[in-house]
């Protein structure tokens, strides 16, 4: 006769665990000295001595925040104070810019895989109404007034060519992103992307 295996209490250190879970890790930002969670920061790392947002293997973690405030900011003694050496880098100047290029080529891939996994509604229809808490909207720059007009809390981002391309369809002029880890991601390099654009275009409706 098999019998039922009893049932085993949790001991006093996982009801704690359960009920007080860990603490999110979090890293600081060499500028500003601000602690966010990894995930809300560019990561800093080398390539010979060109300065990059990548973690790279064998070398120290830095983190800088994703603001225009911060990258202007950082300097040679922020590298090499969170990098514990002194450090001479190409590029430090471009910073702005290249966070500008490395956000819109990240935000073209992310709206890609929410089209992969089902989580993009496209349409002018699916945008109408309240934005659901944690969503993202994004309406094309060369969508017609009338239309936009019709959308609430949208940011703008490429043309309705290029964001057709993003999801493999011709044309797309608005869409929205289901709340969820991908909206999270995509709203992570739209704000960085409007945050380093330089001509004021940008931004929610």
């Amino acid at each position: 006769m098999v019998m039922a295996a009893a049932k085993i209490a949790p001991s006093d250190a996982e009801e704690r665990s359960r009920n007080n879970p860990a603490p999110e890790k979090t890293r600081q930002c060499v500028v500003c000295r601000v602690d966010l969670p990894p995930a809300e920061l560019l990561p800093l790392g080398f390539i010979g001595q060109q300065l990059v947002f990548e973690r790279m293997g064998g070398q120290r973690g830095a983190y800088v925040c994703p603001t225009k405030n911060c990258l202007v900011k950082l300097s040679t003694a922020h590298v090499s104070r969170a990098f514990k050496r002194s450090v001479k880098t190409d590029g430090l100047g471009q910073l702005v810019e290249a966070a500008h290029a490395l956000s819109g080529r990240r935000l073209g891939e992310a709206l890609g895989l929410c089209r992969r996994q089902g989580a993009v509604q496209v349409g002018i229809d699916a945008l109408k109404g309240e934005n659901p808490r944690g969503a993202v909207r994004i309406i094309a720059s060369d969508l017609s007034q009338n239309s936009a007009g019709q959308i609430r809390e949208a940011s703008v981002f490429g043309t309705s060519e290029e964001l057709g391309q993003y999801l493999g369809m011709k044309r797309v002029g608005a869409l929205s992103i289901s709340p969820g880890p991908m909206a999270n991601r995509v709203a992570f390099w739209l704000r960085l992307w409007q945050e380093t654009f330089d001509d004021g275009q940008s931004g929610a409706k």
